[in-house]
Formats: structure tokens, C-alpha cells, sequence
């Protein structure tokens, strides 16, 4: 039995190395089960290419499941697409309170990208979705995977970030700081692509992911180093710190159907219907 419980105890240790932080919503709450398939067959409506002919990998599940009462959602799933080894877009879908759909699109890649639906594109930015920076007075990467994911969690303390937003949800100029999770949301890399380590993080309005922050190693045998980037999964005017330094900021966007930028939001088309609970 004691040989049993370790064995467990360090299953669930490995697993924690590449799991997904989750809100924690009770799984007896009425009608989530339901919601979730719903929205896991929503997101499978939509296919992300990159450089034109290379179908991006969905994560097999979602990498962040949250509510924002406040901000009028009533459920969302955050999922992100990989090719091969590197994270190349993140989305959401969510149903809001008065039962519409909302969904967003992020590229995390310099590539071309594209979101398409029953063959119909419907994102395709013109702009890179990220652009990396070194994070500074950080130390070497460590040479075990252990090593480097707690190198990663003490550097992600070192970002926060804030909102700015205005009526007639808020009041006109509020800067509403964000929340770490305490948890990556996901990790990335491997010895055949660009990044051999990475780890994305979110800041939060409540449950709300906001802002993202991306860290990984960069750079060849002998220069490795820490590298960050900021990416927004908000249209709020946005900034980013790194020991309360300003090293990121994004002006309020005009995300609904921006179809050319890395960043948009939606209003997804489905023949589905919502589950009844939540009518």
C-alpha cells in the first residue's frame, strides 16, 4: 500500500511538469460538464495554419477553464495550437451571460498564421504576433528541466502587469492591476525546435487570462538566455512591467473582427445549440 500511495505521489509530480492550471470550479456545478463539451466542439470548428500549408496541433485539452461574472462571462476554455515543439496561437471560447458566443485568437509566432472555419478563413493577421526581448540580470539557463522550470517561476514574479479602462463597465481611466496565476498554464519545447524550454503565464482579472507571458530560452550553445515576451488577450490598453519597469505596452485596440491583427475577437457562427442549462 505504501509502495502504491509513493507511486502516485510521484505520477502526480511528473504530470505537474506539463499540466495546465484549471480554475477550480466545483465539478458538480449545473451544467458545466455539458458547457464544456460544448465549447470543446465549438473549438473544433476551427483549424490554424501556419506559413500557409502546415496545420497547427490543438493541446488535446484546454489549457485554462474560467469564469468573469464582472466582465459578463459565464464560462470560457483557453486552448493553444503547436507546431511541432513551438506554440503557435491561442484562443478562447466563451459564452457570456446573456448567452451570446464570444471568442479571440492571439498568434504567438512571427510566421504567417491563419484561423479557418468550414474553409473559410477568418483570421489571418499581417503582423508578427510576438517579439521576444532578454529578460534582464537573469541567470544562465539551468541544465536540468527541474532547474529550469523553477528558474522560470522566480523570473515570471518579476513581470506584472495592468489595465486601463473606462466606462460604462468601469469608471473613465481605472487601472486595474493583474493577478499571477501561481501556476504556468502550459509548457513547451524540446531539442528539436527553436526553444528548448518555455513556459507561458497569465495575469488575471479575476479568472479573466488578460495577458500572457511567455518565457524561454533563446539563442545558441553558447549564448543561451532567458527570453520574455508580453501578448495580450485583451483590447483594454495594456502594460507590462519587469521590476516595475515599463517593457511592454499596447494602446486600446479595436479587436472586434480585426481580422489583420494578431489580436481579434469574435462572435463565432455554430449550428450547435447551447446546453439547455443555460438557457
Amino acid at each position: 500500500m505504501r509502495r502504491s500511495i509513493a507511486m502516485l505521489i510521484l505520477l502526480s509530480g511528473t504530470l505537474s511538469v506539463s499540466s495546465v492550471s484549471a480554475q477550480t470550479t466545483p465539478s458538480e456545478e449545473p451544467g458545466r460538464a455539458e458547457r464544456l463539451v460544448f465549447l470543446q466542439n465549438l473549438a473544433d470548428e476551427y483549424r490554424i495554419v501556419v506559413s500557409r500549408d502546415r496545420v497547427a496541433k490543438r493541446w488535446p485539452h484546454p489549457i485554462y477553464r474560467w469564469s468573469h461574472p464582472v466582465g459578463s462571462t459565464a464560462d470560457g476554455i483557453t486552448y493553444m495550437w503547436m507546431d511541432d515543439e513551438q506554440p503557435v496561437a491561442i484562443g478562447s471560447m466563451m459564452i457570456l451571460q446573456d448567452r451570446t458566443l464570444s471568442g479571440e485568437f492571439q498568434s504567438l509566432t512571427s510566421e504567417p498564421i491563419k484561423a479557418v472555419q468550414a474553409n473559410v478563413t477568418i483570421w489571418e493577421p499581417t503582423k508578427p504576433g510576438c517579439e521576444y526581448l532578454r529578460v534582464p540580470d537573469a541567470p544562465k539557463p539551468a541544465d536540468s528541466p527541474a532547474e529550469r522550470l523553477t528558474q522560470m517561476k522566480l523570473l515570471a514574479r518579476r513581470f506584472s502587469a495592468e489595465l486601463t479602462k473606462h466606462p460604462p463597465a468601469y469608471s473613465e481611466g481605472s487601472i486595474w492591476g493583474l493577478r499571477l496565476l501561481p501556476k504556468q498554464l502550459t509548457r513547451y519545447g524540446g531539442s528539436k525546435g527553436l526553444v528548448l524550454d518555455g513556459a507561458l503565464f497569465a495575469f488575471c482579472h479575476d479568472t479573466d487570462p488578460e495577458i500572457l507571458l511567455s518565457l524561454e530560452t533563446r539563442g545558441g550553445k553558447n549564448d543561451l538566455a532567458w527570453n520574455f515576451a508580453f501578448r495580450p488577450l485583451t483590447s483594454w490598453k495594456a502594460t507590462g512591467y519587469c521590476d516595475k519597469t515599463i517593457v511592454w505596452s499596447q494602446p486600446a485596440l479595436a479587436s472586434r473582427n480585426a481580422v489583420k491583427q494578431p489580436y481579434m475577437t469574435f462572435f463565432p457562427k455554430t449550428n450547435a445549440t447551447l446546453p439547455e442549462l443555460m438557457k
